[in-house]
């Protein structure tokens, strides 16, 4: 077995964005679709500029057996206040996209809100969104 490197950090989720050197990351964690709007991610970003992307699923029931259910899921990114992107995604027909990418440039001290919203409430169905992204201008 290889040990863990003295450098190495644990991946942790939550609502805040995580600094590794150069790069940064925000993973959500999971959240059950809900009829009420949720935040699954809010941060400000730091003193440089950052280049990355979102990533945002549908609901999806992962059990087995089940994983033909799903829900209709929208995501509403806001930056600083104001509404940058909103997207729709339908896990429950796969006449629509199931998972979404957005790439965005994030000036220094920029507010980040991402928050999901589903078509119906159900503990089974989860989604989860993140962020990975590269640093600049920091030096």
């Amino acid at each position: 077995m290889v040990p863990v490197q003295p450098e190495a950090s644990v991946v942790q989720t939550g609502l805040g964005l995580y600094y590794v050197k150069d790069y940064v990351y925000a993973f959500s964690g999971t959240f059950p679709a809900s009829d009420s709007t949720q935040t699954c991610l809010e941060f400000t970003t730091g003193s440089g500029i950052i280049s990355g992307q979102f990533f945002m699923s549908g609901g999806v029931n992962y059990a087995a057996g089940n994983l033909g259910d799903g829900q209709v899921t929208g995501y509403r990114l806001s930056l600083n206040g104001e509404i940058a992107s909103i997207i729709k995604l339908a896990s429950i027909t796969e006449s629509m996209p199931t998972i979404a990418r957005e790439k965005v440039i994030l000036p220094p001290f920029t507010t980040v809100k991402l928050e999901i919203l589903s078509s119906a409430a159900s503990a089974s169905q989860l989604s989860t969104c993140s962020f990975t992204g590269r640093v600049y201008g920091t030096e």
